[in-house]
């Protein structure tokens, strides 16, 4: 079979139509708006991943950098704090909002914010090239060819990505079982990137490993409300299904609600030639 007459780009739109977190993702503004006011309480390694980004992209006092769904912040500031200086661009205005409320916190003032879509965004008029582009967890665009030459177009010298490697279901899948739906569809994987990127004639660097995700939650029935939402769940068994679910799989640290979730990551990144 010839390889280059797979469209990679096309299955990576045919799954994240069909997974269980996707076309919320992708489509809807009030999910991430409402996901804002809760985003910091989940813990997916970010101290880590500033020192990595940090150390594989060279980032100094003379990087600029752009961080394409930006989230909160977590990430973000920590970075602006190593950089010259940072656009975070985020289509959740209240993903910005929490983002800005950490800058003022941390006295940081060398990061601009754009509202705006990376699909919808003007190079030269939105946001302006820079040393390093870069998007963690954040790849939610059906076109991802689209957007990851788009990210290539932006940077100077290169460009970084974390994203889920392997099948990314945090443990739901077994829940999925119990409500009696299909087989649990999990977003594409990195290798969709590799591929798409290896027939763009760009051969990028990869590095995947292993960790835990942990949320925290308020109470119990905060935790229902984020994972009620999080898979669109709307009908009652359903929802009886997953507080039962939780309970297996939380415990209670400090006056908070704590689970663990396996999650299996990929860094891809490349520099400019």
């Amino acid at each position: 079979m010839d390889v280059k007459k797979v469209d990679w780009n096309a299955l990576w739109g045919e799954v994240s139509d069909n997974n269980a977190f996707g076309k919320q993702a992708r489509y809807s503004d009030d999910f991430w708006n409402n996901k804002s006011n809760h985003y910091n309480q989940a813990d997916y390694g970010e101290a880590q991943r500033v020192k990595d980004v940090i150390s594989i992209m060279k980032v100094d006092k003379n990087t600029s950098l752009l961080d394409i769904g930006c989230g909160t912040g977590k990430i973000t500031v920590p970075l602006a704090q190593a950089a010259k200086k940072v656009t975070a661009l985020d289509r959740s205005a209240g993903m910005l909002e929490r983002l800005q409320e950490a800058a003022r916190s941390a006295g940081v003032k060398n990061i601009t914010c754009v509202n705006k879509k990376w699909e919808d965004a003007e190079i030269n008029k939105d946001v302006e090239p820079h040393d390093i582009v870069m998007a963690s967890y954040s790849l939610v665009m059906r076109d991802i060819k689209g957007a990851l030459l788009k990210m290539n177009e932006a940077a100077k010298r290169g460009v970084f990505l974390a994203w889920w490697a392997g099948k990314h279901t945090m443990g739901f899948e077994k829940f999925w079982e119990r409500i009696g739906r299909t087989e649990y569809r999990a977003p594409a994987d990195y290798i969709y990137l590799i591929n798409i990127l290896h027939d763009e004639g760009i051969n990028a660097n990869v590095r995947t490993f292993d960790h835990t995700a942990e949320h925290t939650y308020n109470s119990f029935d905060d935790a229902v409300r984020q994972w009620q939402g999080n898979y669109g769940l709307t009908a009652e068994k359903d929802i009886d299904a997953l507080k039962k679910y939780l309970k297996e799989i939380s415990f209670s640290r400090d006056g908070l609600l704590v689970s663990h979730h396996p999650i299996h990551t990929a860094f891809v990144w490349w520099f400019k030639q």
